[in-house]
């Protein structure tokens, strides 16, 4: 979708030199998203540095090296993403996801099992550590990133860590309407929002989430349940696993959804005629303040355009 195939780089290098209205800057990738091995950017990161190389021996001047974003959060710790991951794989035995779908796993011929092929929601590093990782650690011909923009100039290098900054900064709110059980005798939980509300299924497709009772009481008996939003239609779901909540939850419980404060707004959407919801900060004094309001019912048909059925053209 983005870019050019590497592979084309020193044509194109040369044909933009040869456009007078382009001025060449530097070079910029995008390396995809939740990228949780460090070792994917040491490899692209080695790759600009030889197209820096090739692209300023045609005179082409590299100012600027942009190495976008993708770094992932840690939606859960190492530990427990491997066994979510083990659980998903036995689902069939457990009934551990929705449908007892092998979320995340394809089979695979070759090994005559199932292979891993989702994206990984534990991650190691923060983006400060990252980022120094990426600085100061030798990989490639013995040398660090910044030793080898040396030698390329210094040119300005760019990150862009989105997700990894705001993820974990937000959560999504929502309140518990209904508790009950699938007719195949599992726990299930009804909220007041859908997927349409935020993320859910977009920034993390496998719809996996951290979630917990917000107004705690006292715990209970553990309560594994699957978790549903409000709109009619069957892939409404907010988290596609079982998760175990401190006790059972009741009409009326609050339910935190861990680590959405990355793609928020502009990924919601007013399906099933549904108004968006509400967005507050608050600050570590406790302070808070609405940021967005919640949308009104007559908003969501604003740009609806008036129909004479009378009068109307064939």
């Amino acid at each position: 979708k983005f870019g050019i195939d590497i592979k084309r780089a020193n044509s194109v290098f040369q044909k933009v030199l040869d456009l007078d209205m382009l001025v060449p800057n530097g070079l910029m990738v995008h390396l995809g998203s939740q990228i949780t091995d460090i070792n994917a950017y040491y490899i692209v990161l080695d790759n600009l540095i030889h197209l820096s190389r090739e692209a300023q021996k045609i005179g082409f001047d590299i100012n600027e090296i942009d190495l976008g974003g993708g770094l992932g959060i840690p939606y859960f710790d190492e530990k427990d993403w491997d066994q979510i991951k083990r659980k998903i794989k036995n689902t069939r035995n457990e009934n551990y996801s929705w449908a007892n779908e092998f979320i995340g796993y394809e089979y695979n011929s070759e090994l005559n099992d199932l292979e891993w092929i989702g994206e990984e929601l534990s991650i190691e590093y923060t983006p400060d550590i990252f980022i120094q990782k990426l600085l100061n650690e030798n990989f490639s011909e013995n040398k660090t990133f910044r030793e080898k923009l040396e030698e390329i100039g210094f040119p300005r290098f760019v990150i862009e860590p989105g997700r990894s900054i705001v993820g974990n900064a937000g959560v999504t709110i929502a309140k518990i309407c209904h508790v009950s059980k699938t007719p195949r005798g599992e726990n299930i939980i009804h909220v007041d929002i859908g997927v349409n509300s935020h993320t859910f299924g977009t920034a993390v497709p496998e719809q996996l989430h951290k979630i917990e009772i917000a107004n705690y009481i006292e715990e209970g008996e553990h309560f594994e349940t699957f978790v549903a939003g409000n709109l009619c239609f069957t892939g409404d779901l907010l988290c596609r696993i079982k998760n175990k909540l401190i006790r059972k939850p009741l009409r009326g419980d609050y339910l935190l959804f861990y680590d959405t404060g990355a793609y928020s707004d502009f990924f919601s959407s007013n399906a099933n005629s549904f108004p968006r919801t509400a967005k507050a900060v608050v600050s570590k004094d406790g302070s808070h303040r609405l940021m967005v309001r919640r949308e009104k019912m007559s908003e969501i048909f604003n740009r609806e355009v008036e129909w004479d059925l009378d009068n109307r053209k064939d």
